[in-house]
């Protein structure tokens, strides 16, 4: 056996062995620890400002093709309002003023101390563009309201039956036409009698009977708005297109109604395609407005202006105005060059009535 010295080496080797193992398992212990939380970390979930913001849905809608993709949504009471029928509005009084009604049955004969009047019937194989004319579509529209504005006693100035007038009870009798003149100009107009008004052309002085009849729709408008634009003046719409259809002699599909006489040029010179070498035919008595919109219109397509003279001795003949026109569209070579002709039927300054028909005709020949 070795001695003391052997007995300490061996002893002494077995200590170091062991904290040789036991600091390298304290060493892997740790550093398992420091992995393990490590992970934890890069694993906890993220505050709630540190996160990125989700992305905001699209507010946007792109239209590449607006005329085969976008569907318009009209409101209801318009869809409806399109569909009326002209002859339905003579039976239904709701939307008519009485004064106006019973100005209507006066000239149609009718009057006002007639108490009962055949309602119309609706035609059921005419088409719309046949409606009565003259004193007899008259009489029908005026005998219609009038036996609620007799009969149905007051109404409101915004309920349910329009037919007693803005203050209740039938409207007074209206007067006859009075002779032309001076009781004319007094009863039927506002001027003020101390000055002789002869520039109806630019200025046209209303009706005493147009202004008590727009008074009267105002005041149906101010009780009930909402009501007012979704039923009274829809149909009253569709009633005065109805009669201007009638009166020009076309369908009422056709007719559209507009502010003035210039925004109907306006939008028939916008809506026309014209391109350069075109001409755009007009009358030097053309109406200063309708000239200046003419003008700028042709000068962004490129197009030319043929402007036809006319003098004092065309305005004594309308042959002369015809022959003139002729020439004027033969001296640019006519045919299929002169593509809109803007035609005046009552010239505004000076007043004078304007052969349209032969001239339309004349324009239909060569255009």
């Amino acid at each position: 056996m070795g001695g003391f010295t052997d007995i300490a080496r061996h002893f002494g080797l077995k200590a170091v062995y062991v904290l040789v193992a036991w600091g390298v398992s304290r060493v892997l212990d740790s550093g398992r620890k420091r992995l393990l939380l490590r992970k934890a970390r890069t694993a906890r979930p993220q505050p709630v400002e540190s996160r990125p913001a989700p992305k905001p849905p699209a507010r946007y809608k792109i239209y590449h093709n607006p005329q085969r993709d976008f569907q318009p949504s009209n409101p209801g009471w318009l869809v409806s309002a399109a569909r009326v029928d002209p002859w339905e509005l003579l039976s239904d009084p709701s939307w008519q003023c009485p004064l106006l009604v019973g100005f209507q049955a006066q000239l149609a004969g009718q009057g006002w101390s007639q108490q009962q009047h055949p309602q119309p019937q609706h035609p059921q194989q005419q088409q719309l563009q046949q409606p009565p004319s003259g004193a007899d579509g008259c009489a029908a529209v005026a005998a219609a309201a009038a036996d609620v504005c007799l009969e149905g006693g007051g109404g409101g100035g915004g309920g349910a039956g329009l037919g007693g007038g803005v203050g209740g009870g039938p409207p007074p009798p209206l007067l006859l036409l009075p002779p032309f003149g001076s009781p004319a100009r007094q009863q039927l107009f506002a001027l003020d009698p101390r000055v002789t008004h002869l520039n109806h052309g630019s200025y046209g002085a209303a009706f005493r009977l147009s202004l008590e009849v727009q008074s009267w729709y105002r005041q149906q408008m101010e009780g009930q708005p909402v009501r007012f634009m979704e039923t009274v003046a829809v149909r009253g719409l569709v009633a005065a297109v109805a009669d201007a259809a009638r009166f020009i002699g076309a369908a009422p599909r056709d007719v559209v109604p507009v502010v003035n006489a210039t925004s109907a040029v306006n939008a028939v010179l916008r809506s026309v395609p014209l391109r350069r070498g075109d001409w755009v035919l007009m009358f030097n008595t053309t109406y200063s407005a309708v000239r200046s919109s003419i003008a700028r219109v042709a000068a962004a397509a490129g197009a030319s202006i043929l402007e036809v003279q006319l003098g004092l001795a065309e305005f004594q003949r309308p042959d002369t105005i015809v022959a003139a026109v002729q020439s004027s569209l033969q001296a640019v070579g006519g045919r299929r060059r002169v593509r809109l002709a803007v035609l005046d039927h009552v010239v505004s300054f000076p007043p004078i009535v304007m052969p349209v028909r032969q001239l339309a005709a004349l324009c239909k020949q060569v255009c």
